[in-house]
């Protein structure tokens, strides 16, 4: 199922590389296309909740959209290679997706191995490995009773509910089937801590995900708890 979501993430973001005609009408974003039983459909709405209750107004909800200036992309690289060098490999570093997606992500990447080895960044793929925590929000992807022990960890719940197209550096596919998370946290910030691969995926030619994390935890970040 996972594999399957994340060839619809990958075909998405190559569709929408196209130059769409000024004539074309698009839907709004912020309106679900249709009612359905699709577990995106409740989690757009349990989103809507939750902004109502503030609880996405707080220091934990990470930004959106992501920094896309070459410029301030470097600079993000380079204090991200001076943490991880200052850093022990037995702890566990705190890394955001303004980190992970601080390098542009060419077209030719998605259908090129070559290409995109050569364009991850050294900072990013010394990620490899590395006991991380990052902050971002749940897209279910299994579900056992209440729980999901596998899902999509993105920066924004808006992303796949209401329009925004997550770039293949902007989510990360996470196996939490250790400890299974519950359902009541998909709507809010959460930190999940675990072991990050840099981990290029392929089906057949199509780029179907970069990043990869084990988790040991999933809980609400620090300024939530109280």
């Amino acid at each position: 199922m996972i594999r399957i979501f994340c060839l619809i993430l990958s075909f998405w973001f190559l569709g929408c590389l196209e130059e769409k005609p000024q004539s074309e009408v698009l839907i709004p974003q912020g309106q679900p296309l249709r009612k359905s039983e699709n577990p995106m459909d409740r989690i757009s709405e349990e989103w809507k909740l939750t902004k109502e209750r503030g609880l996405l107004e707080t220091e934990s909800a990470p930004e959106w959209p992501l920094v896309t200036d070459p410029v301030k992309q470097a600079q993000i690289r380079k204090s991200l290679g001076t943490k991880i060098k200052g850093s022990r490999l037995d702890e566990v570093l705190p890394i955001s997706f303004t980190e992970l997606s601080a390098f542009i992500v060419d077209p030719e990447f998605l259908s090129n191995q070559e290409k995109l080895s050569q364009g991850i960044p050294d900072e990013i793929k010394s990620l490899n490995g590395r006991k991380v925590s990052i902050e971002g929000f749940i897209i279910p992807v299994d579900f056992i009773n209440q729980t999901t022990p596998e899902f999509i960890l993105v920066v924004d719940p808006m992303v796949c509910c209401f329009g925004q197209i997550p770039q293949i550096h902007e989510w990360l596919q996470v196996d939490s089937k250790k400890n299974p998370v519950h359902l009541a946290l998909v709507d809010i910030p959460v930190l999940v801590t675990g072991t990050l691969s840099v981990n290029p995926k392929w089906d057949g030619q199509i780029l179907t995900g970069l990043y990869d994390l084990v988790a040991d935890s999933t809980t609400l970040p620090e300024d939530l708890k109280d």
